[in-house]
């Protein structure tokens, strides 16, 4: 079974609203190439390739992938839905874009996964924490390499295991790795582990317009989004 991307929203919402613990994880092509020997998103295949096969596999995560169009005949949508499908091994998946389809919304539920004790992880970590921090305080920082940053793996999985007892969300944002370390922290601590994704690159675009992290997408949305008014939305809903 898989979900829709607004059904994903209602489910973590439900979650959420009944105080009960959301690890998530989003894979589509990029993880798909990854996963098969192919060069990706600043990471070396053969280091990471192994390490999302066996995450994707990890139950009691939602993981979500690529929802499927009915011209995606055959193409790298389809391939890549049906790959990771089935190497997931689960009884349910998420739709992959479930986190644009709430920012776009107006950030219904989004900003609750930043609320309370939040740990955001990856390579804009530092960016995104200190913007938020005016509203939530209690938002730390941990940044990742922008560029093979699987490669450190043991060294940020160690001290993430150390630390994120302390905490009650890990957002993270650091690619591929991201998937990996929502999988490997599920048993060593009780927070909210969430795989947001580059579209913390449309908050920090919202937040900082001199500065266009969005430009690196490939991800049409962004050029027609109100990307200032939608940060703002999502500032509104994190007070």
């Amino acid at each position: 079974m898989q979900m829709t991307r607004a059904e994903t929203c209602d489910w973590i919402q439900k979650k959420l609203e009944a105080s009960e613990r959301v690890c998530i994880s989003r894979y589509a092509d990029g993880e798909h190439l990854l996963m098969n020997g192919k060069a990706r998103a600043k990471e070396d295949p053969s280091v990471v390739g192994p390490m999302l096969r066996k995450s994707i596999a990890r139950s009691g995560q939602l993981v979500c992938i690529n929802e499927l169009k009915p011209h995606n005949t055959k193409d790298i949508w389809f391939r890549a839905h049906n790959y990771l499908k089935k190497a997931g091994h689960q009884d349910m998946y998420g739709g992959v874009n479930w986190n644009t389809y709430d920012y776009l919304r107006g950030s219904l539920i989004l900003p609750s996964l930043f609320s309370k004790r939040t740990l955001i992880v990856g390579a804009h970590a530092n960016a995104l924490s200190s913007f938020l921090m005016g509203t939530n305080p209690e938002i730390e920082s941990y940044p990742t390499a922008s560029a093979k940053a699987s490669h450190h793996y043991s060294t940020y999985f160690n001290e993430l295991k150390t630390s994120c007892k302390r905490f009650d969300n890990i957002v993270f944002i650091c690619g591929p790795l991201s998937k990996i370390l929502v999988a490997d922290l599920m048993d060593e601590c009780d927070a909210n582990l969430v795989d947001m994704g580059s579209m913390a690159n449309a908050l920090l675009d919202g937040f900082n317009s001199n500065k266009k992290l969005t430009s690196q997408w490939t991800m049409s949305w962004t050029r027609k989004a109100p990307l200032v008014q939608l940060s703002e939305s999502f500032l509104n809903n994190l007070r």
